[in-house]
């Protein structure tokens, strides 16, 4: 993001905004009041296509996912050679790593108030592999020979191609120096393409000229995706095209990502195409196209078609059409250090005018610097308008340090722009408009987007004749005037140009934004046109639209000698606005009064030199703590902190983020700022005295005597306080279960036969006692008998017979025992034989593996059902039961718990989630260490909805739909009636246990029911407090143990 617009956490542009931040520890409720006027620390971050190849390697670094209001990319490779120094700087950078070896590549950035980060990646430039073989070819050589040494080299491209299929991945196929290789056709080097990391190497060897490679293409022909090839040091007299695999019939239809990896290194050639591929990069090459079409081209076809695409030290001249154009975009472009020179100039020839870049279709993050483009017909075209849609877009747009002159007719056609900046170009001698910025286009398909956002700063504009400076819409309908917004032209000097300087086409110009300028010249006429609004400078420069801006002679040094920058007496010195720009054209430091224009003077004596060791402060600060403390480091300007953990460790980890402290340690830490003033290292001791959770166990229940039993329960953490302890005693009722055992029925006399039931558990009670008499007929025919001889049997029969079961440990219960029919769903069953008890679920039995599954499911012993082996055998065997969603389970050796969700287990992290969320310490089951472990771990358990949350940076969270959503402003915060005091402090690691939800940006975003729902007693203590202190926070603490009564 620019220096212009700046976004806090809190607050506007113009103002930091004031956050005031309550930490709670499960000790106390501690009121701190903590207001923090200050930007959210940077985050570096790096991105490459690959981070490894055969050396020498050359690799795109991108910084483009940093974070923050960065105005400053500083690289350290670790690594120099003759063209790629040991540093740089940029959003995009290229680097090439000569040798083989692991390479620490750094990434620093740096915020416009001086807040930095870094980070780091390491970049692996590997030796030629085992197996790889070199192959030598001669114009004097022999195809007959292997081809392993200069004297038995091969002779022809003939024999390349016929031996393509045994040539060892990495191998090198090197050519001689001075000597020059008919191929009599088109080379298809498709059969030579090998996968990464062990491309193939087209190269030279001996001294002289480079070979020369004869034939009108060289091209990879329809090669199948992500396979590469690296070709060095040759002379190519056609064309070179980078062509993937297209699938015209299987799905998707197409190229496909990522293409092809091709390396042009220190090559002379007359045209360059590539379609649709990442990783490709250009360095010395050298293309004359001889009037003969588009020099160097791409054809993406579709957004992120071309990624990692890097031209650096690229000639491109004398071409028909364009120099460059990237049709259909791409992303992660960097073109840099080259030449783009008469190109589209050849009207007698047939051709039309033409740019030295032009940029089509959709593009993100592409970076123009330090080029030349000059004889052209026009100098760039960033124009989305080329596929029919979707919507299309250039955006994160950087064009720096360019000498941009002498075309033919316009500099600049911008359209469909967004978060661009054109900063310190020196453009001159140019016809025409110079910045033309215009709204979307409509093709066939959808409007593009808009245009918004663009930034111009410290350009030196000179010379240019019948121009419109900065030309802003078009008269021509339809123009979607109205879709360009937010332009920005601060710091520029515009110098002895004819024509007019500013033409705003819109209805409105509230969105432009114009200062601290240098006009000089001829200046006669309406030099400013706001729509119908019409200025001279002098009127321009009082209307209150263009601040700090002034006619003025710059005093350059000598513009006709093309030396643009500034004489000692120049009024541009020190009289620019600070807008994020951190160099000038020539890479000189710009300090916090730049100077106007492309270059900072240098000769004037610079301020008084910076002596004064930056100070730096940690918050919070040394103490004793009960939990993780999150410590940021702050220093007072600009400068790089140093830190470490231990009384004897040396300070040498750069600081980026809060430094996390979860056991008392001593925290070393200095300061080195940009002037190298050295801080002396300071200390700070972190006392942590970690909350003691009680961790209960309870022996079993007593006997129940007198309607009351008994346990001992121990807290395992010795915590010495008792606010969590289970009950030690409770009212019963007598469990004795009667054991009925009945005699024989006697035999049948007068219409009724007897027996005698025994409880053989001696209970004293006759609850459910069997009879002991029943009605009876006399079958016929018989005149007596007795018992022995099946006479007097009743006509029915119904025996219930009690019989002890176990499962697991549990102790002997009494079941019922049925020994015909079905039982019903949900009946628990057994039979006599076996322990096992079985729960009927939809005509199946599941197994109930343990006696806490059984308890955790709320079943009870005398719930079970003995029944026959073949009543069990008719049900279909189901799934074994488990644990309902959320049972506590824990293992005796350790006090962590666990909730039991899904077949997994979910952690708490400390005591507060577990309170929080309203969980009870006697509903904990203790298991095995093995079935503990038969759970996978899955995600925290995180606090309920509606808990307010804080980490170590300013920003407070609201937990929603179990992701946390940061509270913009505080203004919403008031307004939303949340209440300070009921912020739980987590730590950074803790922030993590929630994806990121939506901001709360306006009071109704987020539902009143949640809201209202958060304080159900009214007392200003929110209900998942009071699940964890069960108490009120205004309550005294009579009893001194740390908690309100």
């Amino acid at each position: 993001m620019s220096g212009s617009i700046k976004k806090l956490i809190f607050g506007s542009q113009q103002s930091f905004f004031v956050l005031a931040v309550f930490l709670l520890t499960l000790i106390s409720l501690s009121l701190i009041l903590s207001r923090n006027f200050a930007w959210a620390q940077p985050q570096a971050q790096i991105n490459v296509f690959k981070t490894s190849g055969l050396a020498p390697l050359t690799v795109l670094f991108n910084a483009k996912n940093s974070s923050g209001n960065i105005v400053r990319y500083e690289w350290n490779f670790s690594d120099q050679n003759s063209q790629y120094p040991l540093t740089d700087e940029g959003r995009l950078v290229g680097h090439r790593f000569d040798n083989p070896g692991t390479y620490n590549v750094q990434l620093t950035v740096y915020e416009e108030n001086g807040s930095s980060a870094q980070t780091q990646i390491t970049i692996s430039a590997l030796a030629q592999p085992a197996g790889a073989k070199t192959f030598y070819l001669a114009s004097n050589g022999d195809d007959n020979n292997d081809g392993l040494s200069e004297s038995m080299s091969w002779q022809t491209i003939a024999k390349i191609t016929s031996e393509a299929g045994n040539i060892p991945a990495g191998s090198q196929i090197l050519f001689k120096r001075g000597d020059t290789f008919d191929v009599g056709g088109q080379w298809d080097v498709k059969s030579l393409m090998r996968s990464h990391p062990n491309y193939i190497t087209l190269g030279a060897y001996g001294s002289g000229s480079k070979p020369t490679i004869n034939t009108p293409h060289l091209t990879t022909n329809d090669a199948t995706e992500n396979n590469g090839l690296i070709i060095t040091d040759l002379n190519i007299t056609g064309s070179v095209w980078i062509r993937p695999k297209y699938y015209s019939s299987s799905n998707p239809v197409g190229f496909r990502i990522p293409g092809l990896q091709v390396i042009l290194r220190n090559i002379d050639l007359k045209e360059f195409s590539v379609w649709k591929s990442t990783g490709v990069s250009l360095e010395n090459v050298y293309l004359d196209n001889n009037i003969n079409g588009v020099g160097l081209g791409s054809d993406a076809q579709e957004v992120g078609g071309m990624a990692y695409f890097y031209l650096n030290n690229v000639e491109v001249l004398e071409a028909k059409s364009h120099c460059v154009y990237l049709a259909g975009g791409g992303d992660n472009i960097l073109i840099e250090n080259s030449k783009f020179h008469h190109c589209g100039i050849y009207e007698s020839l047939g051709g039309d005018l033409r740019d030295g870049i032009t940029v089509h279709g959709t593009a993100d993050n592409l970076i123009i610097r330090n080029n030349e483009i000059y004889n052209n017909g026009y100098a760039f075209g960033l124009d989305s308008a080329y596929n029919t849609a979707p919507a299309e877009y250039i955006r994160n747009v950087m064009v720096e340090n360019n000498k941009i002159y002498n075309q033919r007719n316009y500099v600049s056609q911008l359209r469909s722009l967004q978060n661009a900046i054109f900063r310190n170009n020196l453009i001159y001698n140019n016809p025409s408009t110079i910045f033309g910025l215009y709204g979307p286009k409509v093709d066939s398909g959808p409007i593009d987007e808009s245009t918004n956002n663009v930034e111009i700063y410290h350009n030196t504009i000179s010379g240019n004749t019948n121009s419109t400076i900065f030309s802003i819409g078009s008269n021509t309908a339809p123009n979607y005037n109205d879709r360009i917004s937010n332009i920005f032209i601060k710091n520029n000097i515009i110098s002895n140009n004819t024509g007019s300087i500013l033409n705003d086409r819109r209805t409105s110009s509230n969105d432009l934004y114009v200062s601290n300028n240098i006009y000089y010249g001829t200046l006669a006429g309406n030099q400013f046109v706001l729509g119908s609004s019409l200025f001279t400078v002098d009127q321009w420069l009082v209307s209150g639209k263009d601040l700090n801006s002034k006619k003025a002679d710059p005093h350059l040094v000598s513009p006709a000698s093309y030396d643009f920058s500034l004489q000692n007496s120049s009024p541009a010195i020190n009289t620019g606005v600070g807008v994020g720009v951190a160099y000038d054209f020539i890479s000189a430091f710009r300090d916090n009064s730049p100077d106007i224009g492309a270059y900072e003077n240098l000769s004037v004596p610079p301020p008084p030199a910076d002596t004064t060791a930056p100070t730096t402060t940690a918050n919070p600060g040394a103490g004793s703590y009960t939990a993780s403390q999150s410590v940021a480091l702050s220093a007072n300007e600009a400068a790089t902190i140093y830190y470490c953990l231990g009384s004897s460790c040396q300070p040498t980890t750069v600081y980026s983020l809060p430094i996390t402290i979860s056991t008392t340690q001593l925290l070393r830490y200095y300061a080195v700022d940009v002037a190298s003033n050295s801080e002396t290292v300071k200390e700070v001791n972190y006392v942590i005295t970690p909350l003691c959770v009680e961790n209960w166990s309870c022996a079993a229940w007593s006997s129940c005597t007198n309607s009351q039993q008994a346990r001992t329960c121990t807290d395992n953490n010795n915590c010495g306080t008792t606010v969590n302890k289970p009950i030690i005693s409770q009212g019963c009722t007598a469990l004795c279960s009667p054991n009925w055992s009945c005699a024989n029925w006697s035999s049948c006399s007068n219409s009724l036969q007897t027996r005698t039931c025994t409880d053989l558990n001696g209970c004293g009670i006759t609850s459910g006692k069997p009879g002991e008499s029943q009605s009876c007929t006399v079958s016929s025919g018989t005149t007596g008998g007795g018992a022995g001889d099946g006479s007097g049997v009743p006509t029915s029969t119904n025996t219930n017979t009690n019989t002890n079961i176990n499962i697991s440990t549990s102790t002997a219960n009494t079941t019922n025992t049925i020994t015909s029919g079905e039982s019903a769903t949900g009946s628990l069953i057994k039979v006599a034989a076996s322990p096992q008890i079985y729960l009927l679920s939809s005509n199946q039995k599941r197994f109930i593996p343990s006696e806490n599954i059984f308890l955790a499911n709320g079943y009870s012993w005398n719930q079970i059902t003995t029944v026959n082996e073949s009543e069990l055998s008719r049900y279909a065997i189901g799934p074994d039961l488990s644990y309902p969603e959320n049972t506590l389970l824990k293992i005796s050796d350790s006090s962590a718990v666990y909730r039991y969700s899904q077949s997994k287990r979910q952690v708490f992290f400390n005591a507060k989630y577990f309170l929080a969320n309203n969980y009870s310490w006697d509903r904990i089951f203790t298991v095995k260490n093995t079935e503990i472990a038969s759970y996978p771990l899955s995600a925290n358990v995180t606090y309920p909805d509606g808990t307010l949350i804080k980490g170590g940076g300013p920003m407070v969270y609201l937990i929603e739909s179990g992701k946390r959503r940061a509270i913009a402003t505080e203004s919403v915060f008031s307004g939303l009636n949340l209440a300070w005091h009921n912020i739980i402090a987590v730590s950074d690691f803790e922030l993590t246990f929630y994806a990121e939800g939506t901001s709360i940006v306006n009071l109704d975003d987020v539902s009143p029911d949640l809201i209202n729902s958060l304080d159900q007693d009214h007392d200003t203590l929110y209900n998942y407090l009071e699940k964890i202190y069960g108490s009120d926070i205004n309550n005294s603490d009579t009893d001194g143990d740390g908690y309100p009564d």
